[in-house]
C-alpha cells in the first residue's frame, strides 16, 4: 500500500514539472557537480543521482582511475557531462567524447557543452552512429584520434547494436580500459561476454535493483542489465585459447 501511495505521489509530482528542457544539475552519486540538458519531468532521478543507481559503487570506483571518457549513445549527455564532473573531481587532466546520431540530442549535447568552462577536461561531440565498420554516417571506435595516458572508460548503450560498437574496437581491448555495456536481452548479453572473454576482458553482470518505493524506472524493459569489466583487476586478462 505505501509503496503504491507514494509511486501515485512520484507520478503527480512528474505531471506539473514542465516538459520543456532546461539545464538540470547532477545534486547526487558519482556524477555530482555535472549538469545537462533535459526536461525536468523526465529527470527526476538523474538530478538526484538515482538513475541505474545500480552502477554508482562500479562508476565511483573506475571514473577515478581514467583520463579518458567515451560515451557512445550520449543521449542528453547525463553520462558525458556527469563523467566530466567526475574527472574534474579527481582533478584529473582528461577528456569526455561523447557520440549521438539523434540530432535533437546533439543539439542538447552542444548546449550542454556551452555551459561548461573547464580547461582541465575537454568535451567533444561526435553526431555519428557508431558501429563496426566506417561510412559517412557512421564512426567506429578505432576511428577516434584520442589516447589515454591512464585509461579509458567506455560506455555503449545503442539499443540493441552494442556487439556492433564492440566490433569496430579493437584497439580499445586491453585490460587498463573499463567497459560499460547496456544489454537488453538475455541473447545479447551472452554474446556481449563471450566477445569480451575471447579478448581476454574480465566482465561481471550487474543487474536491475527497483528502488524500495519508488520502484523501477520508467520505460526499463525487466530484461535490461550491465555487462562491466571488473574492478580490482587492472593489468589482468584472462587467458583465451
Amino acid at each position: 500500500m505505501m509503496t503504491k501511495m507514494l509511486s501515485t505521489i512520484a507520478r503527480a509530482v512528474k505531471s506539473i514539472l514542465p516538459r520543456e528542457e532546461v539545464r538540470v544539475p547532477i545534486l547526487r552519486g558519482p556524477f555530482r557537480g555535472g549538469a545537462f540538458f533535459g526536461s525536468l519531468r523526465g529527470s527526476l532521478r538523474k538530478a538526484l543521482g538515482l538513475y541505474e543507481h545500480e552502477l554508482n559503487a562500479w562508476l565511483s570506483r573506475v571514473l577515478g582511475e581514467v583520463d579518458l571518457v567515451i560515451d557512445v549513445g550520449a543521449n542528453d549527455g547525463y553520462f558525458t557531462f556527469g563523467s566530466a564532473a567526475a574527472l574534474r573531481r579527481c582533478k584529473t587532466k582528461g577528456k569526455v567524447i561523447a557520440i549521438e546520431a539523434n540530432a535533437h540530442e546533439v543539439a542538447l549535447l552542444h548546449r550542454g557543452k556551452a555551459n561548461v568552462d573547464d580547461q582541465e577536461v575537454a568535451i567533444e561531440v561526435v553526431h555519428a552512429f557508431a558501429g563496426g565498420t566506417a561510412s559517412p554516417t557512421m564512426v567506429t571506435l578505432d576511428d577516434l584520434k584520442a589516447s589515454p595516458g591512464r585509461g579509458a572508460l567506455i560506455k555503449i548503450d545503442v539499443e540493441g547494436a552494442e556487439l556492433d560498437v564492440l566490433q569496430g574496437a579493437g584497439k580499445w581491448l586491453r585490460p587498463e580500459n573499463h567497459f560499460l555495456v547496456e544489454v537488453h536481452s538475455e541473447a545479447l548479453f551472452q554474446q556481449v561476454c563471450c566477445f569480451l572473454a575471447k579478448a581476454g576482458i574480465l566482465v561481471s553482470h550487474v543487474k536491475q535493483a527497483p528502488l524500495p518505493f519508488i520502484g523501477r524506472e520508467y520505460n526499463r524493459d525487466n530484461a535490461n542489465s550491465w555487462v562491466v569489466t571488473e574492478v580490482g583487476n587492472r593489468g589482468r586478462i584472462r587467458p583465451t585459447g
